[in-house]
């Protein structure tokens, strides 16, 4: 998660909008072409499966 790492932070520690630009950019780099990857993401962050998918929704095109 090069986010946290960037700012020396756990994933569940990140900021909302942080959590959002990470999530857009593993969308973007096809981490969620797998099964179940929204869930995997979503339970490492500390948010819903929804949260994710939310996110991944409002990014821009």
């Amino acid at each position: 998660m090069w986010l946290a790492a960037e700012r020396a932070a756990a994933p569940r520690s990140l900021s909302r909008a942080d959590r959002k630009a990470l999530v857009r950019q593993l969308y973007q780099d096809g981490y969620f072409d797998s099964r179940d990857a929204a869930q995997t993401i979503a339970d490492l962050l500390g948010v819903s499966r929804a949260s994710t998918t939310t996110a991944i929704e409002s990014s821009p095109p």
